[in-house]
């Protein structure tokens, strides 16, 4: 498992950070290991799906890792959906369980006759917002289950089902193998990032290009993920002082950050080499 061997090689180095919190990846491999067990206990089955609703934090890494670690497919979403979309997400995938935010009221109601687990992370850092039929988040993470991780996982059995936006439609379904998946970082992005490890400020991680590259990419060639908000202020704020290889980010806002700021300050960094900047539209 590509995890298991960055945290014995690269153990207290910086894997993904966020605004509120950063985790190396020997604590990676070990919560999501216990977040895995923990879905194994709950009754989780191989081949079940699990939607993901927790937008770019760290939170959101552990849990796409702890789900296929466990067996089961993950469905990363946003958290900006509608209800209605949100609705038919549930009813087409019918998830054994759901990660979501406390602020995530529309995901949680569609979602509670439905399956047996909602997993919460709450926004306020503390308990008081979760529904008491809902789990929180940091006790799958930080306490020891009764079932191990099944860490067994076929490589070309479905790992991840990734929606696009299609103007107009319901969002196209994409199912993504882990082979698939890992093909596309080693063939293409090891030769660009080789030898110094990769280290992207990205898009929303529900995109199949943020999956891809920010999360299997940073694990497997190493280098750490800077995980932004998508607002002009917050995306300059987190680049100030840190030295990306990739700008990866939605059209609108990048190009206000690329085009704003004083002489020196964030702006000026990501407009430097050796920042190689890709938009999504």
């Amino acid at each position: 498992m590509l995890l298991t061997q960055r945290a014995l090689h690269s153990g207290a180095e910086i894997a993904f950070e966020d605004r509120l919190r950063a985790v190396d990846y020997r604590t990676l491999e070990a919560r999501t290991a216990r977040m895995a067990g923990h879905l194994v206990a709950a009754g989780l089955r191989r081949g079940d799906r699990v939607v993901v609703c927790l937008g770019n934090r760290v939170e959101s890494v552990e849990t796409t890792i702890a789900v296929t670690r466990a067996g089961c497919v993950g469905i990363p979403v946003s958290p900006n959906l509608g209800d209605a979309e949100l609705r038919w997400l549930i009813a087409q995938n019918r998830p054994a369980a759901v990660f979501a935010t406390s602020l995530s009221e529309g995901l949680l109601h569609a979602h509670r006759p439905r399956a047996p687990l909602t997993v919460v992370v709450p926004e306020d850092a503390s308990t008081t917002s979760i529904p008491g039929w809902c789990a929180h988040f940091e006790d799958l993470a930080s306490t020891e289950p009764t079932a191990l991780p099944r860490d067994d996982y076929g490589i070309d059995d479905p790992a991840w089902i990734l929606y696009s936006r299609r103007t107009g439609a319901r969002p196209a379904e994409v199912v993504a193998t882990q082979r698939s998946s890992v093909w596309s970082v080693l063939s293409c992005f090891q030769r660009i990032f080789a030898g110094g490890g990769l280290h992207p400020l990205p898009v929303p991680l529900s995109f199949s290009y943020a999956h891809i590259l920010c999360v299997l990419g940073v694990i497997a060639l190493g280098g750490s993920a800077r995980l932004a908000g998508f607002l002009p202020d917050e995306m300059l704020d987190q680049a100030g002082g840190h030295d990306y290889t990739l700008l990866a980010g939605i059209r609108a806002p990048a190009r206000v950050c690329l085009t704003a700021g004083l002489a020196g300050g964030p702006a000026e960094l990501l407009r430097q080499a050796p920042l190689l900047n890709l938009l999504v539209p």
